[in-house]
């Protein structure tokens, strides 16, 4: 059986099949595509569920037995195409569909880090206020995902020596240069590869996430001002 993962939460459009839930974080990566794209994910993410579903024989020949997407922190756009895919295959095929929170992909792209100092990631959202979560060093959460400006963020951070990773670390480092930050490097993208381990690892332990979006921020709108009143009693 498999597991079909989904990512729009970025700057990438991807999809991977993983086979042999029971084998956790060992599941064999059956097929894998990603998409440098900005913009367009609504148009680009179904043909290429269809070619990485199509390595596998198809829906039928894939033997889904459930969909994983991420379902943030990133941009709302992307998130809301990502989750509305993933919950219309569901419900389409009746097999359950779970959410992935991008800081635990990240964690798992990490390597070369011990487990001696606790770690911050943070990550780009496009905005001044970076998406963060910072856990300790044996590797439970020092704080919920949050959006704040760096100053905030930092100041909520035990002192001593932290490994920083991830797509706004530069950012980071360079707005708080005193700070004793250990790297950890990481890709600057989500690995679809990493994600559908980590899906599988989270079914078989049963500690799945809901597919609900993982907003950290309000969304970038402006609200349509309220007509004056002489206005809205003309006519």
């Amino acid at each position: 059986m498999s597991v079909l993962v989904i990512d729009t939460s970025g700057e990438t459009c991807a999809a991977a099949l993983a086979s042999d839930i029971a084998a956790g974080a060992g599941a064999r990566i059956l097929a894998a595509e990603t998409l440098p794209l900005k913009r367009g994910h609504a148009e680009a993410l179904m043909p290429q569920i269809e070619r990485v579903l199509a390595a596998a024989g198809g829906i039928a020949g894939a033997g889904l037995e459930a969909i994983a997407v991420v379902a943030g922190p990133g941009s709302f756009t992307g998130l809301r195409v990502g989750l509305a895919a993933a919950q219309g295959l569901g419900l389409a095929l009746s097999i359950p569909v779970i959410g992935l929170n991008a800081f635990d992909i990240v964690r798992e792209m990490l390597s070369g880090i011990t487990s001696a100092h606790p770690l911050l990631i943070a990550l780009d959202s496009r905005r001044e206020e970076p998406f963060f979560q910072a856990f300790d060093a044996a590797g439970g959460t020092l704080t919920e995902p949050l959006a704040l400006p760096v100053a905030a963020m930092v100041a909520r951070l035990p002192a001593g020596p932290l490994y920083l990773a991830g797509s706004a670390a530069a950012a980071v480092r360079a707005a708080v240069p005193d700070r004793n930050w250990l790297e950890a490097r990481v890709a600057a993208t989500l690995d679809i590869s990493v994600a559908a381990r980590v899906a599988c690892a989270q079914l078989l332990g049963g500690h799945t996430l809901p597919p609900q979006p993982l907003y950290l921020r309000a969304p970038d709108v402006t609200m349509p001002q309220a007509a004056p009143a002489a206005a809205r009693g003309q006519g």
